[in-house]
């Protein structure tokens, strides 16, 4: 069989071509990872309003507050949550705003304002920073 004299001569060229091409089909895996992670991440972000959602079903939320997105939660006994990113007090004006309030409201609203109508819902942890994400979209 015949080489090339340039295959010959410059063997790491001859390997560069074809090194060359093999990056051409790198490029495309990447790009394609790219998209499919960008995918996930819009996924995730549906899965997370899903399982936030989900959370509000099982602990009657709706039953006192009207809830925005969440088909039934129509109460009206606790205030609405509709804008609830743009207010800047919660726990009937005993705390700022903050992801950290908010924590601290839904472990335990009595703790807060022992007066609140609002229950211990016996929110674990993981459950609390969903619904933390989820209302700060509200």
């Amino acid at each position: 069989m015949k080489t090339s004299i340039s295959a010959r001569v410059f063997p790491a060229i001859s390997r560069a071509v074809i090194d060359y091409h093999a990056i051409g089909r790198l490029g495309v895996a990447c790009a394609m990872a790219l998209l499919l992670a960008a995918f996930a991440a819009t996924g995730r972000a549906w899965a997370d309003e899903a399982a936030a959602k989900a959370i509000v079903k099982s602990k009657s939320c709706g039953g006192c507050h009207y809830i925005p997105g969440v088909p039934g939660a129509m109460g009206t006994i606790g205030p609405s949550l509709k804008g609830l990113k743009n207010r800047t007090m919660i726990a009937g004006g005993k705390l700022e705003n903050t992801p950290e309030n908010m924590r601290d409201w839904l472990k335990n609203p009595k703790s807060i304002l022992p007066e609140t109508m609002m229950p211990n819902l016996g929110l674990e942890d993981a459950q609390i920073e969903v619904l933390i994400e989820f209302l700060g979209k509200l």
